[in-house]
């Protein structure tokens, strides 16, 4: 099986033969127009000394294959065969030549006027002349060369030796040499350099598909631009990071881009331009197009000739500063958390003294107290502060619920005074402490019954109540509860 190196150099070889092909039949039209004038100049200078109605007959076939071969070359122009067609093209176009060169070759064997040494040398040189204009017309494929050069001077050759006197002979012998050295050497050179040229051309042609096949497939958005901002090429990976057609770029000068200016990026080409200094820029950028995103860019001076141009290589970064972005949203939301937790924690703490403070109080004075009424109010307001206790632990544990979003309000009826009368009992230690005298006031408009959360209405008016005497120096601390409004049965 061939390797992939020879297919590809098979190819190669396919595409110079068929370039080769091509310059016979683009050269051939002027050839053909030229030979076909030389004709009816020859015919003219000769029409004294040859036959006239052989001249006209010679002409009318040089006619004739000439509009074939015309015809033929219209023919493959409007076919425009590829490289695996080209070979009946040639072969047609070979048989074109050998008809030509044999036309020619006619007028060497038929009208050479034995005794007009001026007119033979003019007739000699017409047709050497013919085939040495041919090494530039059809050189381009050796073998094309030959079929049109040999059926004109070998009959010349012949004609030269069938005279068979001194001068003749010499000639013949002249031609013979001139035939097989000079004529395919100047053609083979020719050939060479044609051959040489195409294969050049076809190895930039195929660097330059390349070339543009990396930049075309690459990641990365590829500009060039003239110092004066002209855009002179931009990659399909530009025109998709900018949101922008390949075809509108050339239309926009970085110079009097709104972004460019913004953001300061003329300033950076400017230096980088002025000094050759690679740098890189990362920056939000805003498209003429309305595509707002992040680039880092790599810009770099490259020479072309004499002009400084300004190479950009650049990536969209939108997803890393989006991710960046996310991140340090996630940290600040990470550390309000904490902090949450921690001011919880001490709010927990100074509430948790409250209750305590009242259950400890309590129990001490009950244990003095002999009477068994006050015994029982006491237990009385130790039931009421282990109660409250008890619903701080629970707003622990509904810390912890609302981290993990499942913390339900209930909704059961209840009594105001009694929340209330629990809230003064868990707070009113602390307040006799501080000789702060509480006073609870309900509006008349607030019902008692109510149907709600009672434990955490209980949890706000006591973090309130805790709040008002513990920042309160003297006066008292008074607790209001109005109605501001009401919806059908919402309060």
């Amino acid at each position: 099986m061939p390797s992939n190196s020879d297919v590809l150099a098979a190819n190669t070889e396919a595409t110079l033969h068929a370039r080769c092909v091509d310059l016979l039949y683009s050269h051939a039209m002027p050839a053909i127009g030229a030979a076909i004038g030389v004709a009816v100049v020859f015919v003219v200078l000769m029409w004294k000394v040859v036959p006239q109605a052989s001249l006209l007959l010679w002409l009318g076939a040089m006619s004739l294959v000439s509009a074939w071969r015309f015809w033929q070359i219209r023919a493959y122009y409007l076919a425009k065969p590829s490289a695996d067609q080209i070979k009946p093209w040639l072969n047609k176009f070979a048989i074109g030549s050998a008809l030509a060169g044999t036309t020619w070759g006619a007028a060497g064997m038929a009208f050479m006027p034995e005794n007009n040494s001026i007119y033979q040398a003019f007739t000699i040189l017409m047709l050497c002349g013919i085939s040495a204009a041919a090494a530039t017309t059809y050189s381009s494929v050796l073998w094309a060369y030959r079929v049109f050069v040999f059926p004109i001077l070998l009959p010349l050759i012949v004609h030269m030796f069938w005279i068979g006197d001194t001068p003749h002979i010499a000639f013949g012998g002249m031609l013979i040499l001139y035939m097989l050295l000079m004529s395919q050497r100047a053609a083979k050179v020719v050939n060479q350099t044609i051959v040489e040229s195409i294969r050049h051309s076809l190895r930039v042609a195929e660097l330059s598909n390349l070339n543009e096949s990396i930049i075309n497939h690459t990641d990365s958005g590829i500009t060039v631009y003239t110092a004066e901002g002209e855009c002179l090429t931009m990659n399909e990976a530009a025109g998709h990071i900018l949101n922008m057609p390949v075809h509108q770029m050339d239309k926009h000068s970085f110079r009097s881009n709104a972004s460019w200016l913004e953001y300061g990026l003329v300033e950076v080409a400017d230096k980088v331009l002025a000094t050759g200094v690679p740098q890189v820029f990362e920056s939000p950028m805003h498209t003429i197009y309305g595509w707002d995103m992040w680039v880092v860019a790599q810009l770099r001076r490259i020479e072309k000739g004499d002009k400084s141009l300004l190479l950009i290589i650049f990536n969209d970064i939108s997803t890393r500063r989006n991710a960046e972005a996310a991140l340090k949203q996630a940290k600040e939301v990470a550390e309000e958390t904490a902090r949450v937790k921690s001011q919880f924690l001490a709010n927990m703490s100074h509430e948790i003294r409250t209750p305590m403070n009242a259950v400890i109080g309590m129990s001490y004075l009950c244990m003095e107290e002999t009477s068994p009424q006050k015994q029982r109010e006491y237990m009385h307001k130790v039931h009421t502060a282990g109660v409250g206790l008890l619903d701080i632990i629970n707003d622990v544990l509904d810390f912890s619920k609302i981290e993990a979003g499942k913390l339900e309000l209930e909704k059961r009826p209840f009594h105001l005074h009694q929340v209330l009368h629990e809230v003064e009992t868990m707070t009113l230690i602390a307040a006799e402490v501080k000789g702060l005298p509480l006073r609870f006031h309900v509006d008349g408009g607030v019902p008692n019954e109510l149907l709600g959360d009672s434990m955490r209405l209980r949890q706000i008016f006591t973090n309130l109540v805790s709040n008002a005497i513990k920042f309160t120096q003297r006066g008292s601390v008074e607790i209001k509860v109005v109605k501001r409004a009401q919806t059908g049965d919402m309060l």
